[in-house]
């Protein structure tokens, strides 16, 4: 190696060819200082065949470990064991009660009751001496949030099942330091909530029956059984806030769900004392920095109970969620026939070695209550065996380490400057034909074939990767036909290459580790195996125990460590992100991002549908109302509505003109739109992308409580220049108040205790989401305006158990492999 790498003048000569220009920068070795694997040339087949066995390999490999579970424990395995088939049980009878929205009688009444009544049976069975506590907790609230956009949560009589587990003959040590196991049972709009979150709260089932035989020596448990989540995050607000439990918990395992079974991943931890316990504890790792990073970036548009438990109650926690068939996350078709057999037994079991570890080692909870909020450890699973886990300090030192090591490399090695920087030419060249070719097949299917590839996650992979290694291959062939001769030239051009790759790989590790991701770890995997394996080449050829052949052994085998990870990334990533593309609205198109011709939904990846048969209303100045009614029909991906069009014909909708996005009602009325919005969505989910097909008002059951907004007071103050107005809001258990920021401004108001006063306006409009878990609901409050100008507002009420018969016509027409979410809305704007 050392002879293959002795330096020679290098002629370059200039010429209206960039190919030529790459070929004759690449300097022919004279005779004397040809290296002896020079002489020979691994077959072309050969060199084809050896790398499609080792990204084969990797590729079974990686999904293997992606798939394979642990065998259930049975209804004989003894209390003390976690058991699938007991858990199983439980989550059966949650599922038995139905649509479990707050404010339905299954969430607030029916799977309460059920809970209390399997706790009281499992406290019956406790231990001699462990103490168990159990308390219901109907906290009321509000706080402001900037999730999706910014809005004001405020929240009455929503429900905390808690329970706490001590230990005999607890020290004070065991009372002043508590582990909180937190789930919930409520359920999103159009949810069926197998996975999200009622198999977590049987699994907290079991493990209180678990714990209560032999608790934690050196800590109480808490059990948070939470029954207002997806209403964003309310209940958890409401018992970290006002509990007086909260003042002994020193840190918190959140148990969520992106998908439908599969192996749970933890993907947010608060400290590292916390990263060190899951790598000793648990059973079965998996676990990413890089997925804490990519949550914590905002750039997944979700949320858990972590982030109110963290924010406001200055504890640090673990987040674990299911992420395996996202495709039915939030939707009817998140059953228990999805949880596959095997994944409930893996997280139950890590559960129980974590909790084990923190709990049982004196002093292990004080020191994550010491080291709040240090989430500054690298941690992440090989292959789901073990768990590797460092500081960033350690991580960062390492990284820098293979900077050092490759810049040391890069000075002693023979490839001159204009070799690398032509060679880096050339792989510029080769992304640039990479990025252009994939980039045209995701325009031409966003444009003839959008989504095409939504239902096929692994054929997405693999095809949109095609175009882009055959334009880089094509590159290179070009420069190897100007090659005059290429046996001696071809393996000086390979270490161009290899140095000019492994220059990128550095720069992009240099910025990551400057940005402080620890995540950039995986960018120093590829550059300091290819580096080592280079490094033995020239070891072996000094001992003159070298050919092509052990070259090309070494090479592959340098590259595989990196390639696995690589994969188990990219593995994790296609599982969460193609089917968050199936709900990330009409605006973006992803096929920019992936390519695949091939039938774009299926009944197990289907298309997401939100219908509202609304009601709007208009109060005019002069006292005159205007109304009307219809069904508004709302697309959750880029293909929109065209793909149903067809099968409204059998509906009274079947004319195309009837196919239209709503209007204003009337002119200058507009608060926030001028539709019953849920959630604050309207720039994902924008209006004129949607259908607002003509329909009779919707009949509401006898008992409904329409949203009714009234004043009950307003005074101005000539000296202050502000109004105080104070209102009583009633109606169903979801409503929304939106009021015009355009021409109002608000200085106050009674929401939260006034403390942080309003929330900055969204989209011009002041936000406020209102949930209670008691219908009718009723709110007292006030706001202050600047000035006595007339407010514009609109109030919103929504009715999800509710059904029309325009509803069912619309839904009883609908391909299978669509889902629906449903409700019946009000919709009212009016000036104060």
């Amino acid at each position: 190696m050392a002879n293959m790498r002795h330096r020679h003048s290098i002629h370059v000569t200039h010429s209206l060819s960039a190919t030529d220009a790459v070929s004759d920068s690449i300097s022919p070795l004279s005779n004397k200082h040809r290296p002896s694997l020079q002489s020979s040339l691994p077959h072309g087949g050969l060199i084809i065949f050896s790398f499609l066995i080792v990204y084969i390999s990797a590729f079974a490999a990686v999904t293997f470990w992606n798939t394979w579970l642990p065998q259930p424990k049975g209804l004989s395995a003894p209390l003390s064991e976690f058991s699938e088939n007991r858990t199983r049980l439980v989550l059966d009878k949650i599922m038995d009660f139905g649509y479990r929205p707050v404010g339905t009688k299954a969430n607030e009444e029916l799977t309460p009751k059920y809970l209390l009544e399997q706790i009281e049976q499992i406290k019956a069975s406790k231990a001699e001496g462990v103490s168990v506590d159990v308390d219901i907790q109907k906290p009321s609230g509000a706080f402001g949030l900037n999730f999706i956009a910014q809005f004001q949560n405020i929240y009455a009589n929503v429900t905390n099942i808690l329970v706490k587990v001590s230990p005999c003959n607890a020290t004070i040590e065991a009372l002043n330091n508590s582990l909180m196991i937190s789930s919930h049972y409520d359920a999103a709009i159009g949810g069926a909530a197998a996975s999200d979150d009622g198999v977590n709260i049987a699994i907290m089932v079991e493990l209180l029956r678990i714990f209560v035989l032999d608790p934690p020596k050196h800590a109480t448990l808490v059990f948070n059984f939470n029954g207002a989540e997806e209403t964003i995050m309310q209940a958890a607000h409401g018992f970290i806030t006002q509990h007086p439990w909260t003042d002994t918990i020193r840190a918190f395992i959140n148990l969520e769900a992106a998908g439908a079974g599969g192996r749970e991943l933890l993907f947010q931890t608060g400290s590292d004392e916390l990263a060190m316990a899951y790598a000793e504890g648990a059973k079965y790792p998996h676990a990413s920095i890089i997925a804490q990073e990519l949550f914590q970036s905002g750039i997944i548009p979700a949320d858990t109970d972590y982030r109110i438990y963290r924010d406001f109650g200055f504890v640090a926690g673990m987040d674990f969620a299911y992420i395996a068939n996202g495709y039915v996350y939030h939707t009817a078709l998140d059953d228990v026939s999805r949880i596959q057999l095997g994944s409930i037994q893996r997280l139950g079991e890590n559960i129980v070695g974590i909790v084990n570890v923190l709990g049982n080692e004196p002093g292990r909870l004080e020191k994550v209550a010491n080291n709040l909020q240090t989430s500054r450890a690298f941690f992440a699973d090989v292959m789901g065996f073990t768990m590797i886990t460092a500081s960033k300090e350690m991580t960062f030192m390492l990284c820098s380490g293979v900077l050092i090591v490759a810049l040391i490399y890069l000075v002693l090695s023979k490839i001159t400057f204009s070799e690398r920087l032509t060679a880096f030419v050339l792989l510029m060249r080769c992304y640039g034909a990479a990025l252009a070719s994939s980039l045209t097949i995701g325009i031409l299917l966003s444009v003839y074939a959008p989504l095409s590839w939504y239902s096929q996650p692994y054929l997405a992979g693999a095809l949109f990767i095609s175009p882009a290694l055959a334009a880089m291959v094509h590159q290179l062939i070009l420069v190897l036909e100007k090659v005059k001769t290429p046996l001696l030239m071809l393996w000086r051009l390979q270490e161009s290459l290899l140095e000019a790759v492994m220059c990128v790989w550095m720069a992009g590790l240099a910025i990551c580790m400057q940005l402080g991701l620890i995540s950039s770890y995986v960018l120093a995997l590829w550059v300091i195996f290819p580096i080592s394996g280079q490094i033995l080449s020239q070891f072996l050829m000094n001992f003159r125990i070298y050919s092509a052949s052990i070259y090309l052994i070494i090479s592959l085998s340098a590259i595989m460590i990196p390639v696995v990870h690589t994969m188990c990334c990219f593995a994790v990533a296609l599982m969460f992100f193609i089917p968050l593309l199936g709900r990330s609205g009409p605006v973006l198109p992803p096929d920019l991002v992936l390519s695949i011709l091939i039938n774009p939904y299926s009944d197990d990846c289907p298309k997401r549908i939100m219908v509202q048969h609304v009601y709007r209303k208009v109060v005019l100045a002069n006292g005159k109302v205007k109304t009307d009614s219809g069904l508004w029909v709302n697309s959750l991906d880029f293909r929109g509505l065209d793909p149903i069009k067809s099968y409204m014909k059998r509906t009274q909708w079947k004319y195309d003109h009837m196919h239209v996005a709503p209007t204003e009602l009337y002119e200058h009325a507009e608060v926030y739109g001028h539709m019953p919005w849920s959630l604050p969505v309207k720039h994902i989910l924008p209006e004129d992308k949607s259908w607002y097909l003509s329909a009779a008002p919707p009949k509401l059951p006898d008992d409904s409580h329409e949203a009714n907004l009234q004043v009950l007071s307003s005074t101005y103050s000539k000296t202050t220049n502000r109004r105080t107005i104070h209102f009583v809001f009633t109606g169903p258990s979801h409503m929304n108040l939106f009021i015009d920021a355009k021409k109002t401004n608000l200085t106050s108001w009674s929401m939260g205790n006034g403390v942080s006063g309003p929330v900055a306006e969204a989209e011009d409009a002041y936000i406020l989401q209102f949930c209670s878990g008691i219908v009718p609901a009723s709110y007292q409050f006030w706001i202050e305006a600047e000035s006595n100008e007339p407010i514009n507002v609109a109030f919103v009420g929504h009715f999800l158990e509710a059904t029309t018969s325009e509803m069912n016509e619309f839904a009883s027409v609908l391909p299978t492999w669509t889902t629906l979410a449903s409700a019946v809305s009000t919709w009212t704007t009016m000036q104060i």
